[in-house]
This record gives structure tokens, C-alpha cells and sequence, in this order.
């Protein structure tokens, strides 16, 4: 039973990396993949949201749409792991 809710934990918290994959190109191509980049995407929303940039609510929108997918995913492999007993 208890797998189920770790594997939506664990599906929350990668959806906020993985969004960055998921952003405008603009957004991509003001933070270029790298070492840093996921790090920095997440870090951009401090930096940001105090500076009233218009893009920020897409920013927002786009990383809680996909911890609720990734959530929503992974919830439902730890429930089958569960169902089948492995």
C-alpha cells in the first residue's frame, strides 16, 4: 500500500526538473541545457516572480502541470507494483 504513495512522491518531485524540458524556446534558450540548467530553471522562479516578467505564470503553469503529471503517472506504477504484490 505504501508504494504507491512513494512513487507519487517521487513523481512530484521529478516534475519540477522535467519541466524545464517542457518550456517556450524562448525560456531554453535564455538557460542553455547543462550542468546547471535544471538548478537554474527552478532557481528562476525567486529571481522572477519579484520582477513582474510576463512569463512567469507560464513558468509556473508549465512546472505544476507537470508534477501533477508526473504525480498522476508514478501513483498509478506503484499502484499496479502494489496490485500485483511485487
Amino acid at each position: 500500500m505504501a508504494k504507491k504513495w512513494i512513487f507519487a512522491l517521487i513523481g512530484f518531485l521529478l516534475g519540477g526538473p522535467l519541466s524545464y524540458f517542457f518550456q517556450s524556446e524562448m525560456l531554453r534558450l535564455k538557460i542553455p541545457f547543462g550542468e546547471y540548467a535544471i538548478r537554474a530553471h527552478l532557481m528562476l522562479l525567486d529571481s522572477r516572480a519579484w520582477q513582474n516578467d510576463p512569463f512567469i505564470g507560464n513558468v509556473a503553469l508549465t512546472i505544476l502541470i507537470t508534477c501533477v503529471v508526473c504525480t498522476v503517472c508514478l501513483y498509478f506504477v506503484g499502484y499496479s507494483l502494489d496490485k500485483k504484490g511485487g
